[in-house]
Order: structure tokens, then sequence, then C-alpha cells
């Protein structure tokens, strides 16, 4: 749980240069890192700071795009199924 809250707050961290340079060197591990907890946990959240990185990261990103691209099907189905239980639809 702490690290899916710590996961959510990065966008607001990564608004200054000091943090962006401090990570600069471990994207790889971020994303990896981001990629395992949207697949545990449902945290809206973590799509905003997944978008952050990959705003800030872009060229370092490219690497892991499949993975990510995964994942964020998989969270769209996700979504899919929850609204069909409960709403008994699909949107």
């Amino acid at each position: 749980v702490i690290r899916a809250y710590t996961a959510a707050t990065l966008p607001k961290l990564l608004k200054h240069s000091e943090v962006l340079n401090l990570l600069e060197g471990s994207v790889s591990n971020l994303l990896l890192e981001y990629i395992k907890l949207m697949h545990d946990i449902d945290l809206e959240e973590l799509l905003d700071g997944l978008k952050t990185i990959v705003d800030k990261f872009g060229s370092k990103v490219v690497q892991y795009a499949v993975e990510l691209s995964q994942e964020l099907v998989n969270q769209f189905f996700k979504m899919i199924k929850k609204e069909d239980d409960n709403n008994g639809e699909l949107y």
C-alpha cells in the first residue's frame, strides 16, 4: 500500500528538476515497479504517474513500450469488467 501511494505522488515530485536528475538513471527500475504495481493494484493515480514518467523520460521509455502497452490493455479490461460487474452492462 505504501508503494502505491508513493508511486501516486510521483507526478508532483517530478515537477522538480532535482528529482528528475536523481531519477534519470533509474527510469528502467521505476517503470518496472510501476508495471508491477499496476498489475497488482487498481489505483487510477498510478496511470497519472505513468503518464508523467513517459512525458519526462520519453526517450528512455521506448524500450518498455510493449510491456507498458500490455499493462494498459490489462487495466482497460479490468475497468470494463468492473463496470460490467457493477452495472450489468458493458460500456
